[in-house]
């Protein structure tokens, strides 16, 4: 994964109504959970606005995701894609599940050592 260059407010805005959707919420909602106006969601959304970090972190929580979902450049390829969704399933995880995913890993990978 390339590490974030600049900040793409248009994929951030794109992301967090797309999340929004997702989750079957209306900017209404949304708006009233964090305590904003309906139309400043909007211009979140459209990315007429940029959004403060600690505004994303607050998205991410009702959105029940991580703020990297957010901020994660776009993939260029397939394993890339496949990269991004294995991390963002282990940051979902808990210790127990880490460990298990690790172990899962190293076990496939050992396999393809012996081929």
């Amino acid at each position: 994964m390339e590490p974030i260059k600049t900040v793409d407010y248009a994929l951030i805005a794109k992301r967090l109504k797309e999340t929004r959707i997702k989750r079957h919420m209306r900017q209404k909602d949304v708006a009233e959970a964090m305590k904003m106006t309906e139309n400043y969601i909007s211009r979140l959304e459209s990315g007429t606005v940029p959004i403060l970090l600690e505004n994303l972190y607050t998205f991410a929580s009702i959105y029940q995701c991580s703020v990297i979902d957010f901020l994660i450049p776009e993939s260029k390829n397939q394993e890339d894609y496949l990269l991004t969704e294995i991390t963002r399933l282990a940051e979902n995880a808990s210790q127990k599940q880490r460990e298990q995913i690790l172990k899962i890993i190293q076990i496939l990978l050992e396999g393809n050592e012996s081929q």
